[in-house]
């Protein structure tokens, strides 16, 4: 995937992408296993509550912002229009 490849456009995420990079997220064994570390590790450092607020820069289409969102305020960053779209679909939902 270079800078000319049509699934990048000027350095975002198409719509495409957005869509295979959706589903690998939800259901491809890494990012749960990743997701479940995480959260161990940001429970130490940050008890969930109500009240705490939680920022992704590069949030992408949002699953970690889904899950997140179960135990604190979420706030997602994200340049690509089409994963934008789709993390604000997750937190929604």
């Amino acid at each position: 995937m270079g800078a000319d490849d049509p699934l990048i456009a000027g350095g975002l995420m198409s719509q495409a992408l957005c869509g295979v990079h959706a589903q690998a997220a939800r259901r491809h064994w890494w990012f749960q296993g990743r997701r479940i570390i995480l959260r161990s590790l940001l429970a130490t450092l940050l008890p969930p509550g109500p009240e705490r607020l939680v920022v992704e820069v590069g949030c992408g289409t949002g699953e970690n912002l889904a899950w997140l969102s179960q135990d604190y305020q979420v706030l997602g960053v994200e340049p690509s229009p089409p994963a934008a779209g789709e993390a604000r679909n997750q937190v929604a939902t």
